[in-house]
């Protein structure tokens, strides 16, 4: 009864507090220490803005890349997610889903594909490794 009357209210006393002031800010923390590892295992020779992988790329499958096959993307929709909840912005959590539909289908209709062409091994990575958020199984062995 009381689980039914806290959805009728709306609201969980102090649960809310504690989740907007460590959820939030951890989340935001935790994505863009995603989006830096990324970065750094991805080098500055792969790494461009643009969905077309750099000419001469070299394929990562070690890392962070060894966790997920978009730790960048992953690790930007973590933070976006963080600052959702922080700010308690239902607004800006629709805009983190938009952008997860986005990254999606840029990572899967062009960046995918191009890597599968340009590296033959890569359907058999994509085949074992997670897109933009590692398994739980891949979470307790990080946070190990």
């Amino acid at each position: 009864a009381a689980l039914l009357l806290l959805l009728l209210v709306g609201d969980v006393p102090v649960v809310g507090g504690v989740i907007e002031t460590l959820l939030g800010p951890g989340l935001v923390a935790a994505g863009i220490g995603a989006i830096a590892k990324g970065v750094l295992d991805l080098g500055a020779g792969n790494l461009t803005p643009f969905a077309a992988p750099v000419e001469g790329n070299e394929l990562k499958t070690t890392g962070a890349f060894s966790y997920v096959r978009h730790p960048i993307y992953g690790g930007v929709l973590v933070a976006a997610t963080g600052l959702s909840v922080a700010t308690e912005s239902f607004q800006r959590l629709l805009v983190v889903f938009l952008l997860y539909l986005l990254l999606d289908a840029k990572s899967a209709y062009y960046e995918e594909k191009e890597l599968e062409r340009i590296h033959p091994a890569y359907r058999a990575y994509k085949q074992v490794t997670p897109k933009f958020f590692p398994s739980f199984d891949e979470l307790d062995e990080i946070l190990d």
